[in-house]
Order: structure tokens, then C-alpha cells, then sequence
């Protein structure tokens, strides 16, 4: 009897473990715009996970695929939008929460086709609704590579202003447009940088890193509009062919 008791007793517990894993469908996290793969991070937006598979295409809007994974229910589904037509593949995101409504924002690439402007997507939690914008500034062809990162950075306004770091005039140039608002500022910095590879707030300022003249750099900005070099970080630490592209704050540390 004793025995008996044992083996039941393993084998409920063996079932109880199985059941927590999540047998997700295959889901690529890689976006294949103008024949290059770029790599984009899932975001969470209140319950949910977005992740992003892009097919890609040389003109007209990328046909994207958005996924939204309910931490929840576990359940996993592609988000239907319309597609602006300056669509070329989506490759930044970031998210933003005010009250009971949390916002997910999305950048996309742009070539300079003559028809390619920024594309701008966010998602608002509480409609379940996508709305597009673009940064219509210049002439298309003065954007090439689109918004590479972007951070919700205001400290005097609980953060609430969109700083989009986006190739213009071949510099990486920092955009802004408050959460709620139609359309771009028409008011911008250019940054000492030829590429953004990603952009954080810490310790209420904002972090951007990139390179220029194939030197790594880390930029900081207690405003939004004035950068600097970021005094912790030395460039001759790092080879010319690497990169930081990522960035994570950690209780009160920011990691590279």
C-alpha cells in the first residue's frame, strides 16, 4: 500500500510541472526590411506581450506581423492595423503607462524613396485601437534607416513626451510628440552620432548610445534637448567594430 501511495504520489507531481510550460507557436522576432535583419525586443503593455515579425518590402507598406501574448490566459494572437503607407518594416518600440491606460509605441523603418516618412504606431490598452502618425519634417528623402530607438522622456511632465531617435540628413536626430498629441514637434536636436543602437531613462535622465566616426559612444541629456557624453563611459574600452545595444535598469544599477 505504501508503495502504491509513493507512486501516485510522483506521478501527480510530475503532471502539476508539465503544466506549466507554454507551448508557444513559432513566432520570429526579426524584421527582414531592405534585406537586412533587424533584431526588435518584445514589449509588455499592461498584460500583454507584443512581439513583431516583419516579411519586408523594397516599396509600399510592409506587410508586419504584430503578436500579442496574454500573460493571463496565455493565449497568443496577431494584431490586425492598418498599414500606413510609409511602412517599411517596424524596428523600435517602446511603452508608456498613464492611469488604467498603457500605450505601446512603434518605430518604423524609412528609405528615401520619395514616399517613405517614419511611421509612428501606438497601440492604447484601454480601445485596444492602433493609431498611426509619421514625421512629416523635410522631404522623404532627407529620412534614411527610420526611427532606430525611442524612450518617453519629460521629467518635468511625468515623462510623458516621445523622444523618437531617427536618421535625418544622415545624423541621428532626436524627435519629440507627447503622447496624446497629433503629429511631430517641429522643434529638433541633431545629435554627434551616425547610428542610435538604443536609448533608456535613468536616474531621470536620458541615455542614448550609438556611434560616430566608428567610436562608440553614450550620450546623456537632463532635458531632452541638450546631450552630452556620459562621463562613466570611455570609448577606448570598447573595439570600433562593437557596439552597445542594449540597456537595462536594474533596481538602482543601469547594465550594458
Amino acid at each position: 500500500m505504501k508503495k502504491n501511495l509513493f507512486l501516485v504520489l510522483i506521478i501527480f507531481a510530475t503532471q502539476i510541472i508539465v503544466a506549466q510550460y507554454d507551448k508557444w507557436p513559432i513566432v520570429s522576432t526579426q524584421s527582414l526590411t531592405g534585406g537586412a535583419i533587424r533584431t526588435l525586443k518584445s514589449v509588455k503593455i499592461a498584460n500583454d506581450i507584443f512581439t513583431v515579425a516583419d516579411t519586408g518590402a523594397n516599396f509600399g507598406p510592409t506587410a508586419t506581423g504584430l503578436y500579442k501574448y496574454n500573460t493571463i490566459d496565455r493565449s497568443l494572437a496577431q494584431v490586425n492595423y492598418p498599414l500606413e503607407w510609409g511602412d517599411r518594416g517596424i524596428q523600435s518600440a517602446t511603452t508608456y503607462t498613464t492611469g488604467a491606460t498603457s500605450y505601446g509605441i512603434f518605430g518604423c523603418y524609412a528609405i528615401n524613396d520619395n514616399a517613405s516618412y517614419p511611421v509612428i504606431y501606438t497601440y492604447n490598452s484601454s480601445t485596444n485601437a492602433i493609431t498611426a502618425d509619421s514625421i512629416y519634417i523635410g522631404s522623404p528623402y532627407d529620412h534614411h534607416i527610420g526611427i532606430q530607438t525611442m524612450s518617453m522622456y519629460s521629467p518635468s511632465t511625468n515623462d510623458d513626451t516621445l523622444r523618437l531617435f531617427s536618421k535625418y540628413f544622415n545624423s541621428v536626430t532626436v524627435f519629440k510628440k507627447q503622447i496624446n498629441q497629433t503629429g511631430v514637434s517641429p522643434d529638433y536636436v541633431t545629435l554627434p552620432l551616425e547610428n542610435a543602437y538604443t536609448s533608456v531613462v535613468f536616474n531621470n535622465k536620458l541615455y542614448v548610445t550609438g556611434y560616430f566616426s566608428v567610436m562608440q559612444r553614450v550620450l546623456e541629456s537632463s532635458d531632452g534637448i541638450t546631450f552630452a557624453d556620459a562621463p562613466f563611459f570611455s570609448s577606448a574600452t570598447f573595439p570600433n567594430s562593437s557596439g552597445i545595444i542594449d540597456m537595462k535598469v536594474v533596481g538602482s544599477k543601469l547594465y550594458f
